[in-house]
């Protein structure tokens, strides 16, 4: 009786929604504790989608901000930081449209989400 080799192909483990963010933030480097950062004109304050995995303007920052991590975005190999955004509370961004409170919720997120900000001679480190 010949004998049969079965090949049982491994399938790819589907990935959260955190680890699709994560894989957008080359080199993420973690910051010991908030830093806060200045944008002299405004700046868009962005969210990464990872049902759809594209990346949608949440509203502009002017002034004061916090920054918990600092990364390349992999999209454009552009610097960006990492900003915790309150949904509807903070920076006053409190009426960001349903439409975009509906995508953060179908990705999982009610309370917050992890925004970012690009780099550029706009955005200062606080002194």
């Amino acid at each position: 009786m010949p004998s049969s080799v079965v090949v049982v192909p491994r399938t790819a483990v589907p990935l959260s929604n955190e680890q699709r963010w994560r894989e957008q933030e080359v080199n993420r480097q973690v910051f010991d504790g908030i830093r806060l950062y200045v944008a002299r004109q405004p700046v868009p304050l962005q969210w990464f989608d990872p049902v759809t995995g594209q990346s949608v303007e949440i509203g502009t920052l002017i002034g004061e901000f916090p920054a918990q991590a600092q990364f390349t975005l992999r999209a454009n190999g552009q610097l960006a930081l990492e900003v915790p955004y309150r949904i509807n509370n903070d920076f006053g961004l409190t009426a960001i449209s349903e439409a975009l409170r509906d995508r953060m919720r179908a990705a999982g997120y009610a309370e917050s989400v992890e925004g970012y900000i690009i780099l550029s001679d706009l955005v200062v480190p606080k002194q």
